[in-house]
């Protein structure tokens, strides 16, 4: 798998580590770093735990190089991206394996969540890992919405109307807004959207894929801020 081109990798070679959970390791150096850009294990509980640590456990014995993101969470975690030794990209390794699912929830940059996305399209097209077991990874319909809200998906729907209100710019599934699935786009968020060639007020008849956290809010409700986890399909 190609590298990215990157400026503020920090070398890891054979420097000792343990595993915190299935993407998240502990340097003996004192970093917690965290593969960046997919969704973790209390995000996402249909990721494959165990395919996930066995990858980690064989793959950087061998040594890595970390490319370290902008963001540190509230858990003191760096999230980064990892190279391997012999030249693969990790994160991008657990997402084509169907171990893992790209969730954007922080700052990786527009060109790798686009690279992890075309990743994870092809290993959900080959029924690869989790997306080719039943208990496994899926693609929720829009409408009817069959799912629990209260957890993380990847949602598929044609947008059936569009409302621009005072806070929310909202992206309806059904007719009715107080049962149907929706989107809801912050004002401040909308520039965004739009540096990004998506306008969100002349989405009504798109079909589209989105991933995030689904809450219940009038109905099942993806909150979004990051214009890349909404593709027109």
């Amino acid at each position: 798998m190609a590298l990215l081109a990157c400026s503020n990798v920090r070398a890891a070679e054979n420097t000792p580590f343990q595993l915190l959970d299935p993407i998240t390791i502990a340097r003996d150096d004192g970093d917690r770093i965290r593969l960046a850009g997919l969704a973790g294990p209390k995000l996402d509980p249909f990721m494959d735990r165990a395919g996930l640590r066995r990858l980690l456990e064989e793959a950087l014995s061998g040594g890595f190089d970390i490319q370290a993101e902008n963001s540190v969470d509230r858990h003191g975690r760096t999230h980064a991206q990892i190279y391997l030794a012999d030249g693969r990209w990790l994160n991008g390794e657990a997402v084509a394996r169907g171990l893992a699912r790209v969730s954007g929830q922080y700052d990786s940059s527009p060109q790798i969540l686009g690279q992890l996305l075309t990743i994870e399209t092809k290993a959900r097209a080959a029924g690869l890992g989790q997306w080719g077991r039943a208990s496994g990874f899926r693609v929720i319909a829009a409408e009817p919405f069959g799912a629990r809200a209260g957890r993380f998906m990847l949602v598929r729907g044609r947008i059936l109307a569009v409302a621009v209100r005072s806070r929310f710019t909202y992206l309806n599934f059904g007719p009715d807004w107080r049962r149907d699935f929706t989107i809801g786009i912050p004002k401040g968020k909308i520039r965004a959207f739009r540096k990004a060639g998506i306008d969100p007020a002349r989405l009504a008849g798109r079909e589209i894929l989105v991933r995030g956290w689904v809450e219940w809010r009038n109905g099942p409700f993806i909150e979004l801020e990051t214009p890349i986890l909404l593709q027109i399909l």
